[in-house]
């Protein structure tokens, strides 16, 4: 390749090597067995050939016979490549997958390609985020419970998002560690050794064509921020503060981490402090940790709100989940009501914009899929309502952790205005046509009751303004006040790290 190789992933038995470059490039190889390099040179050399071989090289012969084969690359992302990782499938096969930053997620298909094939794709790429950008991607570990492979990304905005590994179906979102930035590597954590580990590695091995046994999950995933941090994540991935943990590890960028074959030790590479430190991984007082926050129901997940349990923030929630149930049953009934304490999943967007988060109408479909199939694997039930402990943790996971800030309303300019000025600034008429037929397209009436509600009259607007900023936009229209002080220097300072202590080995 002419650009550089960024990082190199090995498959859990160690038969496939794969990295990709700064080229958006994939590339694949596969380290040919003795066993298989004979059958496959029977075929395509003559009996004297081959015995010529034999009779002068000797035992050399077969050693030549084994190694890694370069099987191909491909150009699968149009933006910079963020995670690359194998796993292995319900059924024992070895899966390839990658993220970037063009918001997709790819998988190759391993079986299938070959030296005279290259590395093949085994579907199109298939879009997992519409704004935030994927920053690392893990197969998520095959657990007793599980019933579906699945896929984990994890994006800039500190969500950890769960896919189908067949059809890549929204399954779950889930708020992931705010320490020291987004996260940019997840990692499952292999059982550890002992009688079961040894058990189920070998049942995980029988089933893998690899090149040595394959370790079982141990029920937790490591993982490293771009800046100081590394951690641990029990699952299920859910949320709960209490099922994560992170310590400084480098006083600044982490440039790489490994686990050890047997999940005991785990490696972290830093930048300009030019170390790798050598961690010994304990994860049973987190799993004690989460177990015991679990038993405490939506306690853990209210903490989160603003004023913690209890507190206004939660008040406000419980009252607005109780008035859904009201308008369900009819607002001027004077029939006796019933309080089921469950709300119909259609008014999922109303309390959710109540409560002041927004959500798209994709992101809408996607909360509504979560609830809606959460017990379908295990049960095959469908859900039509949800409790008020599930509404608590569906909002603290699905809300943004940081408010919209100047910094995604310039980007938001900057990309608009790409076809018309380029330089950050929108006509009026421009912006009007870009919320009519762009992305989620707003119809005309409710880009009017909008514009009623912001600014009275837009034909006066229009000609007030008939080249908009990112600054006007925010403050003559929306209304915001302090714009250079809002939350922008708050999401910077995540972005960066800040904040989170420069003593290697603290604790989160």
């Amino acid at each position: 390749s002419a650009q550089p190789i960024l990082e190199v992933r090995f498959s859990p038995g160690g038969r496939y090597m794969a990295c990709y470059d700064a080229g958006f490039h994939v590339a694949l190889w596969r380290y040919t067995l003795d066993a298989e390099a004979e059958a496959a040179l029977a075929q395509e050399r003559p009996e004297e050939e081959e015995q010529y071989l034999q009779d002068k090289l000797g035992p050399a012969a077969r050693l030549m016979r084994q190694g890694w084969e370069y099987i191909g690359r491909h150009r699968s992302h149009t933006r910079a490549i963020t995670g690359l990782e194998f796993g292995l499938r319900e059924d024992g096969r070895t899966a390839l997958a990658s993220a970037a930053e063009d918001r997709t997620l790819v998988e190759y298909d391993l079986e299938g390609s070959s030296l005279e094939a290259g590395l093949l794709l085994l579907d199109q790429p298939a879009r997992v985020e519409q704004v935030a950008r994927p920053t690392c991607l893990a197969w998520h570990p095959l657990l007793g419970e599980d019933y579906e492979d699945r896929v984990v990304t994890a994006n800039d905005e500190f969500k950890l998002r769960q896919w189908n590994g067949d059809n890549r179906s929204f399954r779950r979102m889930s708020l992931g560690p705010t320490f020291g930035g987004p996260l940019n590597r997840l990692m499952s954590v292999p059982l550890g050794p002992g009688a079961e580990g040894e058990r189920a590695a070998a049942e995980c091995g029988a089933r893998e064509a690899e090149a040595v046994p394959v370790p079982a999950p141990s029920g937790f995933m490591a993982y490293t921020t771009a800046e100081k941090v590394i951690g641990l994540l029990a699952l299920p991935l859910d949320g709960d503060p209490a099922s994560a943990v992170g310590l400084i590890a480098h006083p600044g960028p982490i440039s790489g981490a490994a686990l050890s074959g047997d999940g005991r030790w785990l490696f972290s590479a830093g930048g300009r402090d030019l170390s790798v430190n050598m961690w010994a991984v304990d994860a049973g007082p987190l799993g004690r940790a989460a177990q015991a926050s679990r038993r405490e129901g939506e306690g853990p997940f209210a903490d989160q709100l603003e004023g913690g349990r209890g507190g206004e923030a939660h008040r406000e929630l419980v009252d607005y989940f109780y008035y859904c149930q009201l308008r369900a049953q009819g607002e001027d009934t004077t029939e006796e009501r019933r309080a089921e304490g469950r709300v119909k999943l259609a008014e999922l967007p109303n309390l959710m914009r109540a409560l002041g988060h927004y959500p798209s109408e994709a992101a809408v479909a996607e909360m509504v899929a979560e609830v809606k199939y959460s017990r379908f694997t295990a049960t095959g039930e469908v859900l039509e309502d949800l409790d008020l402990p599930g509404f608590v943790r569906l909002f603290v996971n699905h809300r943004p952790v940081l408010p919209v800030g100047t910094a995604h309303i310039e980007r938001a300019f900057v990309a608009l205005s790409a076809d018309e000025y380029g330089d950050g600034r929108l006509g009026w008429r421009h912006l009007m046509n870009a919320l009519r037929n762009a992305g989620e397209r707003l119809s005309e009436e409710d880009l009017k009751n909008c514009l009623q509600s912001l600014v009275g009259n837009a034909e006066e607007v229009a000609e007030r303004f008939p080249q908009l900023g990112a600054r006007q936009f925010a403050e003559d229209i929306l209304g915001f006040e302090d714009y250079e002080e809002d939350g922008s220097q708050e999401f910077q300072q995540q972005e960066e790290g800040f904040g989170v202590g420069d003593e290697e080995g603290a604790y989160y």
